[in-house]
């Protein structure tokens, strides 16, 4: 299953695991599109208002996360 490790233990996420990166205002209309074709969004959010994790329709995790601010 691709980005994450399979075995008899719980899954452990792997480095090919999707991450998207978008401006602040627009993770959450790519949250919504991704939603509405689909992905399912868990109660649990780990990263709070930092990053969104949702799931592919086989329940593989993903991430959105704006982009970091630009440093003078």
């Amino acid at each position: 299953m691709p980005g994450q490790d399979e075995g008899d233990g719980p899954a452990v996420l792997r480095s090919d695991a999707l991450d998207e990166t978008f401006g602040d205002e627009a993770v959450d209309e790519a949250d919504r599109a991704r939603v509405s074709i689909g992905a399912g969004r868990p109660d649990f959010q780990p990263g709070a208002d930092r990053w969104r994790v949702l799931l592919d329709p086989d329940g593989r995790p993903f991430c959105l996360s704006p982009r970091p601010a630009a440093t003078p």
